[in-house]
């Protein structure tokens, strides 16, 4: 019995500690988006926002899941289109860029993954759940204009054809041009 209760205490304290980890709010449409330089799978450095520069920021837990696998393919089938519209898109995962260079490599993705492997950008973005022994990135993205205003942001609860709709959603970034 004293077994029963003990491990209902640890499952409501697990509970509660979920229901804080994930309070972060992520960041609104209309607000700044704050400025950050990662490093890629390749060890580049990426700043973003640049000026002048649209982009599609996405921030995912980068596991070898059929969920974020299929994102980064659904991503990655539509990046010539969101080239073509004039944005730049970027995952950002919080691990080193070693291990999201194994990653790429051995799932064969083409999107740019930034290394976040402090957190401190996801957490910028309201894009964290942090435990005491682990972390990892809320699947959200925004978009982010030419003069570095976010201005679409969304939670995304289904990773399957959210690149799409997003794309859909998408004006040209230079309507000059």
């Amino acid at each position: 019995m004293e077994i029963l209760l003990l491990l209902l205490f640890l499952v409501i304290c697990f509970v509660l500690v979920v229901s804080y980890a994930q309070r972060s709010e992520a960041l609104k449409q209309g607000t700044r988006a704050p400025p950050f330089v990662l490093i890629d799978q390749h060890g580049n450095a990426v700043t973003v926002p640049t000026s002048g520069q649209a982009v599609v920021l996405a921030f995912f837990p980068r596991d070898p899941t059929p969920r974020c696998l299929g994102q980064l393919r659904e991503y990655a089938d539509c990046l010539a289109a969101f080239q073509e519209l004039g944005y730049a898109v970027y995952f950002v995962a919080i691990a080193d860029q070693a291990d999201n260079a194994a990653f790429t490599n051995t799932h064969h993705v083409g999107i740019p993954i930034l290394a976040d492997a402090n957190g401190k950008v996801s957490r910028l973005y309201g894009s964290i759940v942090d435990f005491v022994l682990f972390r990892f990135a809320k699947r959200t993205s925004y978009v982010i204009d030419r003069q570095g205003l976010i201005v679409a942001a969304s939670i995304v609860g289904e990773p399957s054809g959210h690149a799409k709709l997003l794309l859909d959603g998408l004006h040209p970034a230079n309507p000059d041009a």
